[in-house]
This record gives C-alpha cells, structure tokens and sequence, in this order.
C-alpha cells in the first residue's frame, strides 16, 4: 500500500452545531483486528486507550466542532489516527453530508488509512464518532495490516447540573452575595449583630462581588471572598484565593 491517506467521512449529521461545552465520553468501544498478517507481524495491538468516563470539551468555530481531551482530538473536519502528520487536501459538504480527505506528509510507523462517521443528535446533545482505522507497515518482508475500529459516544454535561464539577453547585445565593459555610457554622437566619467591636473566630467565607461563581475541573479562577464571624462581622483574615 503506497498511498498515505485517510478518508474521513461524515453522514446523518443534524443540523446545527453542538452545544459548546463540556462532554462526557458515554460509550467507547475498540476493537481490533486484522486485514493482513504474517508470522513476522507480531501481535496484533492498537495505541488506543478507552476513555470511557472521561471528559472532553468542545468547542464550535464557524459550525465546525472539535474535541479536546483525554488524550485525544477528533472533529467534524479533523482526522483522528495515529500519525500525526494527516492533514486535510480535500473537502465536500452536500446537504448535512459532510466529507474530507486527508494525507500523511510522513511516514510514521507505516501508512494509515481512516474512515469516520458523524452522528448528531441537537435535541438531546449527543455526538457519536465513529473511526475504522488500517494501518500498514512491513516486518521481516511481511505486509501487516492492522484494522481498528472505534466507536465514541459524547453527551453535554449542563453545568449547573453537576454537582461534582461545579463547586458552587451546593450553595444557594440569596442576595448579591453567595455564602460558602463552613463546618460549625451558625444557620445564617440568625439576627445580625448589633455590634462588630469585637469579633470572633472565622466560621463561613462569603464570596463578593459574582453572585455564582461556577468553576470546572482543570479550570483555575481567582474569587474575592470575606471571612465571617457568626454574628456576620467581616474577621481580618489571611488572603485567600
């Protein structure tokens, strides 16, 4: 096989794009086989790694979404293989068919042809990406080729309805300000103080400023918090981010 190309192709794509956001690998089937193989082949394995469980996040620029994450990177106009040097040379769209080739610019550990399927589902926010994968390469004088099949469900993750993710997820604002309270702390419906001439122990941080703070794993961001007495007097505390 002389030719270093993958074939991608897209079809029962929905219309419109995704939602943009993070996705949770719902289902991630491998398997392997093989086309062509000899003594001096080996044994057949595939570099694959299941992600099922996993999270990748998707991303939408003008109606094309890509997939980050879990050591992987697939999209609607993106080859996903093993040699990284695949690049798209040609593009079809038709209708909500869309189709485009790609070719190795090197030769790494053989050649590799690929064909993969979309399909989109807006209303419940699902993306199933299927791959077949033939790699070839020579061992010994021997032809061997490997096929890899795989098949990838993604479904949105709301954030506000993950409670695992979202670390404000616990805590209902009542106001401008959003409380974060900590073990021992008093029931906020306490009167408020008549005095803060003298202040007690830190009991709960209240964060200032963005009533729902929502942050997701790998994501870092910087809050302005207040540290409390529980007579709801501002305590002189050390910064905290």
């Amino acid at each position: 096989m002389n030719t270093w190309m993958a074939l991608v192709l897209g079809g029962m794509v929905a219309a419109g794009s995704p939602t943009p956001g993070v996705y949770e690998v719902k289902r991630d089937e491998i398997s392997v086989g093989t086309k062509n193989w000899g003594v001096f082949c080996g044994s057949p394995k595939a570099f694959e790694k299941n992600t099922e469980g996993q999270r990748v996040q998707v991303s939408v620029t003008e109606g094309h979404w890509e997939a980050n994450g879990a050591g992987r990177r697939f999209g609607s106009r993106i080859c996903e293989g093993q040699n990284l040097s695949l690049e798209v040379t040609e593009q079809n769209t038709s209708g909500s068919r869309n189709s485009f080739k790609c070719q190795s610019k090197r030769v790494v550990q053989g050649t590799e042809i690929s064909t993969h399927e979309i399909i989109q589902n807006s209303e419940n926010n699902e993306i199933i990406f299927k791959s077949i994968n033939v790699r070839s390469f020579r061992k010994g004088g021997t032809l061997c080729e490997l096929e890899v099949k795989r098949v990838t469900k993604l479904a949105f993750v709301p954030p506000m309805q993950d409670p695992k993710e979202n670390l404000a997820a616990d805590t209902q604002p009542s106001g401008p300000e959003e409380a974060v309270v900590l073990e021992g702390a008093p029931s906020q419906t306490e009167n408020p103080p008549m005095s803060c001439n003298v202040v007690g122990e830190p009991v709960r941080l209240v964060a200032k400023g963005e009533p729902k703070p929502v942050v997701y794993r790998g994501e870092k961001r910087c809050f302005q918090v207040e540290a409390q007495d529980k007579k709801g007097c501002s305590v002189d505390w050390a910064r905290i981010k």
